[in-house]
């Protein structure tokens, strides 16, 4: 024999996780965290390849070289990263006198950073590892008290690792975002849609449901007639 269900049964509708809300959130949470941590790198790198430059005061000094090749000479005072104009060039000598070629830069290249202002005024090519005597240019009072800041990395290459984790972040932010409020609005049109369905079943297929428990008043019926003897003719009586 089937199993007999009551009348009106609700039928229970499962409930869909809301998985779109809960990546959506994920996600969200982690490019946040990445983005923090990329623009503190980008920072603190950039800072630290400043400071780690080489430098020479007024009345000139020495650079040492252990790994030669490019350097990049920053000229650093109040403002640099302002000025207008060219600078001179500091004048760079071996141990045995000899000139180290001054390239001027083709382009314009400024930091503030950490208390310093700087501009980038040349690139000198250091032949070997060794000790050069720097020796400032231009007229005694001529400009501002400049000094020269020696080293063989950019500061901004320093934001690269920094800015690829800040782009990774963004990109993980938005794609979050997005998967949040998808998630959000297709919960919403879940919660409109669904109702509790109460399909009239009544035990195994093919019966006869059963009679209603009250049918409503008994309709009014015609009494049986009464015996022929038993019958009395309203005429007068004789």
């Amino acid at each position: 024999m089937g199993e007999n269900h009551p009348m009106n049964s609700p039928v229970s509708v499962p409930r869909r996780r809301p998985v779109a809300v809960i990546v959506g959130a994920v996600l969200l949470v982690i490019g946040t965290g990445l983005l923090a941590v990329g623009i503190v790198l980008a920072v603190s790198n950039t800072g630290d390849a400043v400071d780690s430059y080489q430098r020479v005061g007024p009345s000139g000094g020495t650079v040492t070289v252990s790994d030669p090749g490019d350097f990049r000479i920053y000229a650093e005072f109040p403002g640099a990263d302002e000025a207008v104009g060219t600078l001179p060039l500091p004048r760079i000598r071996t141990n045995e006198g000899s000139e180290v070629e001054v390239r001027t830069p083709g382009h314009s290249e400024t930091y503030s950073l950490n208390g310093r202002d700087g501009v980038l005024v040349g690139y000198a090519e250091f032949p070997a590892a060794g000790t050069y005597d720097v020796v400032l240019g231009g007229e005694p009072g001529s400009g501002p008290r400049v000094t020269y800041a020696f080293g063989d990395r950019s500061p901004f290459k320093s934001l690269l690792k920094g800015g690829l984790i800040v782009a990774v972040g963004v990109l993980l932010d938005i794609a979050g975002t997005t998967v949040l409020i998808l998630g959000i609005v297709r919960m919403s049109r879940l919660r409109r849609n669904t109702m509790t369905v109460s399909p009239p079943v009544w035990g195994p297929l093919g019966t006869t449901p059963p009679p209603p428990l009250w049918a409503g008043p008994a309709a009014a019926s015609t009494p049986p007639p009464l015996p022929a003897d038993e019958q009395r003719s309203d005429g007068p009586l004789s």
